[in-house]
Parts: C-alpha cells; structure tokens; sequence
C-alpha cells in the first residue's frame, strides 16, 4: 500500500512539472507574413578587365536572402567552372554550372580584392513568395555543379528571371519594352561587347546557335544592365518589381583600355601580306594561311560532329574554315580556281545577306584564301 502511494505521487509530481514547463515555455511570436521576415536582393556587379575574366566584362548578377530574425545572409550565384582555365571542357560540351550558395560577407570579399562595385536592388515580393524562392534556391544550391554550361540559357542573370518567375503565382508587369529587344539575344550581347572586339569576336563566334533561337523579351534578358533596366519599371501587383537600395561594395568602374589591333586589322594585315606574296614564287606564306585555315577547319568539324555545344549554324563557316584544301593540295589543279571563286562568291553573298555567325574578319580570311587558290591560274592568264 505505501508502495503504491508513493508511485502515485512521484507520478503527480512529474505530471505537475511537465505542465508547468509547457506552461513556461514561450511562444512562437515570429510572424512570417511580416514583408521584412525575409529579405531579397538582386545585387549586380560592375564589368571587370577583359584581361582578368572574358566572361566577367559582362558583369555579374546575383541573389542576396537575408532572415534578420535567425540572423541569416547568403548569396545564392550561377556559378561555373572558370572558361580561360578549361578551354577543351567548354569546347567538348561538358563545362558544368551550378547554384552556389555562401555567406554574403564571405562572398563579398572577393569583390573588393577585385575592386568591384557591387550595387543591390530590392526585389519586392510578397512574404510567402519569397519564403518558397528560398527553398527553391536552397535545393538548387544542394543539387551542386551538375548542369551543364550554358551562358544564353543558364546565365547569371537569366536564372535570376526563370527563378522569379517560377515561384510568383501571377505575371509580371512589363509595360514597355526597351527598342534594343527588337533584337536578337546575339545582336545585344554583341553591342555590350563594342568595346572589347577580341571578346566580341570569339565569344559570338563560338557560342553556338542558342542565342538566336526565337524567344520572348523575358528570355532576352540576359545581361545585368538590362535586368536593372527592365525590373525597375516593371510591376507585380502594383508594386515596382525592382528598386535601388545603394551600393555595397564601392569602387569607381574600371576604365576600358580600348585596342587598336582588332580581329579586323589582324585579318587586314593577313590579306596585305597575302597580296604580297602573291607576286612572289614562294609558297611560305600560303602554307602560314592554308595551315591556319585546316586548324580552325578541324576545330569548327570538332564541334559540329563530337561537341555538346549547339551547332547548327558553324556548318556554314566551313566553306571558310576545312581541313579539305591542305589535304587535296596536290590536285589543286582541278578544284583551286572553282574554290576561290566560290569564296568570292560568298563574301559578296554574306555582305548583301549577312548570316549571325559570319562576320567582317572571317570575310577578309576568305579573300586572302581566294587569292592564294586563285593566283596559279591568274598568273596563267596575264601571261
């Protein structure tokens, strides 16, 4: 009987302390729908040299997630694996990218040691939609580096809009759009890239087809300078979409170091010198140039037929660029002349109906290339 007693009461008193901690906990007060429960940026970063990073004189965008609350701040970037370090990955197709996900100070600090302004935006959402952006970004950032590179598609700043976009339940308020978008995604990126030709010139010469797909307005963002644009006039429910909050990292833009020796004067260069030689009876030079051409010839037959990256158009560049010239050289007779007319024949073709993937340089190439086949049987006829 004592016994049974005593359990009795140990048990009330356990039941009596367990409802007085319930009792003393607190409650949750964190309210969720407050629009500063979580925070959202857009921060863009000024160009960087050419010399420094080829893909960085576009810029860069990013998302920056704040939780005062739980005191949280994280970037969240596309990131990929450096060009200029993994040149035969990118040409194979199987550069990777990905989400990338660090503290916002941590990240930041390279910014500075590069010396670039970084300015953030106020992207203004409603608090549940914010919330599911960040659970979106974090399962991105947990998927790691796995997709593959992609700068039309899966850019710094085209994510950012099919990231938005996917997670707001109505539309977004465009109003109008900027006159530049009656242009392809290549047409503008070629403008941004006016002052800087080489990186003009082989960025577009080798970013496939994929920037001049047929696309809507919003797929034709794709540059910070035009996110910042666009989203600071457009609306969601009312609201401006975009608004300039100042700059967090502070450095004066850097000064374009403009270039005399373009890809045009370096083509220039190679027709005069192939005038000369044209009146002389050495072949050195033409060898120089047909060796030039089966190069890039190889290269452009590579990524046509093994290479992931989009393709189709640099099948025309292969009039220009082939390896079959340097390998029936020693029957030129039968095929030199109709080839080097053929060249002619293009040229004027792509002046009176440019293509996107043919530009002034590669032109000049080819005129230097008619000469070289097509001097044998112009020596024969003014003899």
């Amino acid at each position: 009987m004592t016994r049974t007693l005593y359990t009795l009461l140990l048990l009330l008193l356990q039941l009596s302390g367990f409802a007085q901690n319930k009792a003393e906990q607190p409650k949750d007060t964190i309210d969720r729908s407050d629009p500063n429960f979580v925070r959202i940026s857009v921060l863009v970063a000024d160009p960087t040299d050419v010399a420094d990073d080829m893909l960085g004189i576009l810029g860069h965008s990013f998302i920056r997630m704040q939780c005062p609350t739980f005191n949280k701040d994280y970037v969240f970037s596309y990131e990929s694996e450096n060009v200029e370090e993994e040149v035969g990955s990118y040409l194979a197709g199987s550069m990777k990218m990905g989400m990338f996900r660090m503290e916002t100070d941590k990240y930041l600090k390279d910014y500075h040691t590069w010396k670039r302004a970084v300015h953030e935006y106020e992207l203004n959402l409603p608090p549940e939609v914010k919330t599911e952006m960040w659970r979106v970004l974090d399962k991105k950032a947990d998927e790691g580096n796995m997709l593959p590179f992609d700068l039309m598609k899966r850019g710094c700043t085209s994510s950012i809009v099919d990231i938005v976009e996917s997670v707001l339940p109505y539309e977004i308020e465009y109003g109008t759009w900027p006159e530049r978008f009656n242009l392809s995604r290549r047409e503008i990126m070629q403008n941004s890239l006016k002052d800087y030709p080489w990186a003009s010139f082989l960025l577009l010469s080798f970013c496939g087809d994929a920037m001049d797909e047929n696309c809507s307005n919003e797929e034709k963002i794709i540059l910070p300078e035009d996110l910042v644009d666009v989203w600071t006039k457009a609306k969601v429910e009312g609201r401006t979409l975009l608004t300039y909050k100042g700059d967090i990292v502070s450095y004066p833009l850097p000064a374009v170091e403009k270039t005399v020796f373009t890809p045009i004067i370096l083509m220039l260069v190679v027709l005069a010198i192939t005038i000369v030689f044209a009146f002389l009876r050495t072949r050195v030079w033409d060898w120089v140039v047909i060796g030039l051409q089966t190069i890039i010839g190889l290269l452009i037959l590579y990524l046509a037929l093994l290479s992931e990256l989009p393709t189709s158009g640099w099948w025309l560049l292969m009039i220009i660029y082939n390896p079959l010239p340097a390998l029936l050289w020693k029957w030129r007779k039968y095929w030199a002349t109709p080839y080097s007319i053929a060249l002619i024949v293009f040229c004027i073709a792509m002046i009176c109906w440019p293509h996107r993937l043919i530009e002034i340089p590669h032109l000049i190439f080819a005129l230097s290339l008619a000469i070289i086949f097509g001097k044998d049987k112009l020596k024969k006829i003014v003899r």
